[in-house]
């Protein structure tokens, strides 16, 4: 292997290794599904980059939800099937924090405290809807 095919190797393997560490869309990104839905992301998936959890804030309307939901884009999409008819959820685009009223640090903050194991945190209330009504206006 000559120098060139190294150096290319290397960078593509750094490349890979980047993307890994904050994925292609990092936790907290606002995201539209191709049902037009509204998310954020709330965890990467190991296995697929392009397909992580998400939690619909919107609906396709861009309204505001009454029932939330975290997806798993790929698990969903794993189930599918390749032959399968099924329109299978995936991530069409990106938006700048802030976008749709979407206050990104504070559903965050109340996902980690939703989720933490530390005692002090998960012995605070944590109502999704009230935070949610809070940070999404």
């Amino acid at each position: 292997m000559g120098l060139m095919e190294q150096e290319i190797s290397f960078l593509a393997q750094l490349v890979e290794e980047f993307i890994c560490s904050i994925g292609i869309y990092p936790v907290g990104s606002i995201v539209e599904l191709n049902s037009k839905e509204i998310a954020i992301i709330v965890e990467q998936h190991a296995r697929n980059q392009l397909l992580p959890q998400v939690l619909i804030l919107r609906d396709n309307n861009r309204k505001l939800v009454t029932t939330y939901k975290v997806l798993d884009l790929y698990t969903i999409n794993e189930a599918a099937g390749e032959a399968s008819e099924k329109i299978r959820p995936k991530i069409i685009n990106t938006y700048s924090l802030g976008n749709f009223g979407i206050d990104v640090e504070e559903v965050t903050k109340g996902l980690k405290r939703a989720t933490t194991g530390d005692k002090k945190m998960a012995d605070r209330p944590w109502d999704i809807k009230g935070l949610l009504k809070k940070v999404v206006s």
